[in-house]
C-alpha cells in the first residue's frame, strides 16, 4: 500500500506499472478461484 501511495505522489510511469501489476494479480486470483470451483464441480458430478 505504501508503494501505491508513493506512486500517486510521484511518477506516472511507475503508477501505470503498479496498476498493471495489481490488475495482473487480480486476474490471477480470479483464475485460481475459478479453477478450484470447477474442480469442486467435477468432484460433485462424479
Amino acid at each position: 500500500m505504501q508503494l501505491a501511495c508513493f506512486a500517486k505522489i510521484g511518477e506516472k510511469p511507475f503508477l501505470t506499472i503498479w496498476n498493471f501489476f495489481d490488475y495482473y494479480i487480480f486476474i490471477l486470483m480470479n483464475y485460481c478461484i475459478l479453477e478450484s470451483l470447477s474442480e469442486r464441480n467435477l468432484v460433485v458430478v462424479e
